[in-house]
């Protein structure tokens, strides 16, 4: 993500975590070390990549404990996906072997 667009949230959330209410003031020191610009659906479950609208200030504790909730909803979509392909493979094949078996009858 461009640095102007974390600016650009960073500035509409007046540099403060959505989750916890840390403000983050520039004597703190380099801005990376304490909020960081965060997708609020993440790009992985569709969200839109630069809509502001989907983007949020975090800190980067409240950062770490979302993208782990992320991760594990991502997780889940990517078994449910792979179950779903499983279950549409063995309906073709189920469908194949029943033609086969009526060829024989």
């Amino acid at each position: 993500m461009e640095n102007w667009l974390k600016i650009k949230i960073f500035t509409r959330d007046n540099y403060t975590c959505q989750k916890c209410g840390y403000v983050y003031n520039q004597n703190d020191g380099y801005i990376g070390k304490y909020i960081e610009c965060d997708h609020i659906i993440p790009i992985a479950l569709d969200g839109a990549e630069l809509d502001p609208k989907n983007l949020q200030t975090l800190c980067v504790k409240c950062h770490k404990e979302k993208t782990k909730e992320d991760v594990n909803k991502i997780a889940e979509k990517r078994r449910e996906e792979k179950e779903r392909l499983e279950a549409i493979e063995l309906e073709k094949k189920r469908q194949r072997y029943a033609q086969y078996w009526e060829s024989l009858a």
